[in-house]
């Protein structure tokens, strides 16, 4: 069996530590290609469905903006404009705050009604939206909304006079179908006019007209004014 062995000719290799261990750790991380700490994420507070921050440090190592804690109230939206309106929907757009969020929040209201209960509130909203529809509006209407963030301290309050703007007031157009109904209306109350008075014309055509007589006076010559009458004069 050793006689075997021997002529197999098996090769054998020895290993032995690196002459320089801190070269080798080096040119690992360089194959990793692990990116510095100080290069900041590609994150943008305003685009819809951004990924969160916290997300993209732990993905590449990247430095995100300074943000306030969970247990702080986050700092109030910044809305960004209201498009898209029609007489019955609109859109609104907003750019996320420099805190940690967990859903976003709109209350918005029609101006000139007073009162708790005309305010309409659309929660849980997620995170990583940047806007939202809102329907069921009323036509030629003008309407204040507001955007805020949650998180587990509570909700963002609007700023009185502050920088950030975190509402807005936006009119919605006016209804299509009040304008069609108005334009049909009007086609039909000049079409009844344009009937009734054609309807007049037409009867006064059909009934008889009076014989006129001829009133031209006729001048016939007097025979007794023919001849000179002769006054006799009394001496």
């Amino acid at each position: 069996f050793l006689g075997a062995l021997k002529r197999l000719h098996l090769p054998c290799w020895t290993l032995s530590p690196p002459s320089q261990p801190g070269r080798l750790l080096l040119s690992l991380k360089e194959e990793v290609g692990a990116p510095p700490q100080d290069v900041p994420c590609d994150y943008q507070p305003c685009k819809h469905l951004q990924t969160p921050c916290a997300e993209l440090q732990r993905r590449s190592r990247c430095r995100c903006p300074g943000l306030s804690g969970e247990d702080t109230l986050p700092d109030p939206p910044r809305l960004q404009e209201v498009t898209e309106t029609t007489d019955t929907s609109a859109l609104v757009r907003w750019c996320a705050p420099n805190s940690v969020v967990r859903g976003y929040e709109i209350r918005y209201s029609p101006e000139g009604r007073p009162g708790n209960q005309s305010v309409t509130v659309v929660a849980d909203i997620y995170a990583t939206a940047r806007q939202h529809p809102l329907y069921g509006l009323w036509p030629g209407t003008t309407y204040r909304v507001c955007v805020l963030a949650a998180n587990r301290a509570g909700l963002s309050q609007p700023p009185a006079s502050g920088r950030t703007r975190a509402c807005a007031a936006f009119t919605t157009k006016p209804s299509f179908v009040l304008i069609f109904a108005g334009l049909c209306a009007a086609c039909g109350l000049l079409l009844v006019s344009t009937l009734l008075l054609a309807a007049c014309l037409c009867r006064r055509g059909r009934t008889p007209r009076p014989q006129r007589y001829d009133t031209h006076l006729v001048a016939y010559k007097n025979p007794a004014f023919d001849y000179p009458l002769k006054l006799q004069t009394l001496s």
